[in-house]
């Protein structure tokens, strides 16, 4: 995951605020998971990263994380990612990449 920026709280802040007010109930209960959003979208079109308490691990396979949440697309990452997706833009091919408490991709190439 990038180094944390100055800014990383408040868009993280900004980002749950905005999930609490607009999203769906599965997007509110992910919304608590979040602790950091890094972007750079504003000024050079980059990626966008976010940082949660998640402990699901980037090796888990489709069969346990449909144990854990029901199906893949259900998992607390995979719902972060595609709500900021919805929520945000870019003019490029920027995407969306979520982490869990270790540092550690859950989620990677949600395009924006």
């Amino acid at each position: 995951m990038p180094r944390k920026s100055d800014n990383s709280l408040e868009r993280a802040e900004g980002f749950r605020n905005h999930l609490k007010a607009k999203g769906t109930p599965e997007q509110k209960r992910a919304a608590k998971h979040v602790l950091t959003v890094i972007s750079i979208i504003e000024t050079t079109d980059g990626d966008v990263h976010i940082g949660t308490d998640l402990d699901d691990s980037p090796f888990d396979d489709e069969e346990e994380l449909g144990e854990k949440y029901g199906d893949t697309e259900s998992s607390p990452a995979k719902i972060l990612a595609l709500a900021y997706a919805n929520w945000k833009s870019s003019k490029t091919d920027a995407t969306v990449n979520v982490y869990n408490a270790a540092d550690q991709r859950l989620v990677s190439g949600i395009d924006l």
